[in-house]
């Protein structure tokens, strides 16, 4: 899932160019986005061991202040305040 992600924000960036006017000031939030198929704890990580198919590999352990720990991995927004608006519907 990271890589969708990141070329999602990528096409964004390309389609808005927040920082084209001017604007430096920005807002950065996060959210905890739980793993599904399980946990892959320590011990069999280190081990190279995946005792089930459907745990993401790529997942680890992550908290937030609000939700407390989960095994999974964080979605972050960030946003800028400039004079600027998203094409809809997207072209």
């Amino acid at each position: 899932m990271p890589a969708p992600i990141a070329g999602l924000g990528q096409h964004l960036l390309h389609l808005v160019q927040p920082w084209g006017t001017g604007s430096p000031l920005a807002a950065i939030d996060s959210t905890v986005l739980r793993a599904l198929g399980g946990v892959w704890h320590q011990k069999h990580r280190e081990a190279g061991e995946v005792p089930h198919p459907a745990i993401a590999t790529e997942a680890h352990w992550t908290r937030s202040d609000w939700h407390g720990w989960g095994y999974g991995g964080k979605l972050q927004l960030v946003t800028t305040v400039a004079d600027v608006g998203f094409p809809w519907p997207p072209h």
